[in-house]
């Protein structure tokens, strides 16, 4: 009996060991799953900087160009009129373009936010399985407890009332012998 309870015990601790294990991988899983979103959104986020930066140096390099065909035809008023025109458009079309790029990051920023908390829930979620895992064990590992403590009362019970059956046999069998 007393193998078998600490077979049971052994069984029980050895399942919420692996309970333990398996809410403690899940909860590894949520932070790798929550660190590679992190870092998409980081390498998206820098891409499209980059890009921002590589077109807005080219805005600049437009402007520049502008600005020496300014220079080259100062005499032609005309001419300098139009180049200044085209100039004045390509730098609008840029801001345009350069503002569709801030709402994109905005949106890319938004939607970061959203996969982090995601992310922080389903690592809530994990935590609380976990926490909740563990409770049940330790509630398992109590009554376990509990039982051999009642058994181990049974026991002293039962081998009170075989000694004092066996006092009371040695005492009539003195008894009988005088």
């Amino acid at each position: 009996e007393r193998r078998r309870l600490e077979s049971e015990r052994t069984d029980l601790a050895d399942a919420a060991t692996r309970r333990d294990a398996a809410a403690d991988d899940r909860e590894r899983d949520a932070e790798r799953r929550f660190d590679a979103a992190r870092k998409v959104v980081e390498r998206d986020a820098e891409q499209t900087r980059h890009a921002a930066l590589v077109e807005l140096k080219q805005v600049q390099r437009l402007v520049a160009e502008a600005q020496e065909e300014l220079a080259r035809l100062a005499g032609d008023t005309a001419e300098a009129a139009t180049a200044v025109a085209a100039t004045r458009n390509e730098a609008s079309a840029a801001r345009v373009n350069m503002e569709h790029e801030v709402g994109s990051w905005r949106k890319d920023a938004a939607r970061a936010q959203a996969e982090s908390e995601t992310a922080r829930g389903e690592l809530a979620a994990v935590v609380a399985e976990r926490d909740r895992v563990r409770t049940s064990a330790q509630a398992e590992l109590g009554e376990m407890r509990q039982a051999r403590e009642a058994q181990a009362v049974a026991r002293i019970s039962e081998r009170a009332t075989a000694d004092a059956a066996h006092a009371s046999a040695v005492a009539e069998i003195n008894d009988k012998v005088e």
